[in-house]
């Protein structure tokens, strides 16, 4: 499970200037599984490249993100309570090592 307080795929890359660039091109800026593709007129990516990148790639995969969420709490994991309760803006979750439950 993935929480993120964004309400669309980019993260922080959505509320940059429109000159922020990537420090390294492309061929070095890939996640696993997923080649970041060059972007033409551009050695560095620039913040909309990223944003289309990112929402490709979490698309692709149909990684398990849960927006607009905001995480208020995630208690010490070395606590033995059977179960952990994080807290988010969504609802308390416990999860358990065979997963978790909304």
């Amino acid at each position: 499970m993935i929480l993120d307080a964004q309400g669309t795929p980019g993260g922080a890359w959505q509320h940059t200037w429109d000159s922020l660039h990537l420090f390294s091109p492309a061929a070095f800026s890939s996640l696993p599984g997923r080649i970041m593709r060059a972007q033409p007129g551009h050695e560095y990516p620039d913040a909309g490249h990223v944003v289309e990148y990112l929402s490709d790639y979490e698309q692709r995969y149909e990684l398990p993100v849960h927006r607009p969420v905001r995480v208020q709490q995630v208690p010490d994991p070395q606590a033995r309570t059977g179960g952990q309760v994080r807290r988010s803006s969504m609802a308390d979750m416990a999860a358990t090592t065979g997963g978790a439950t909304l």
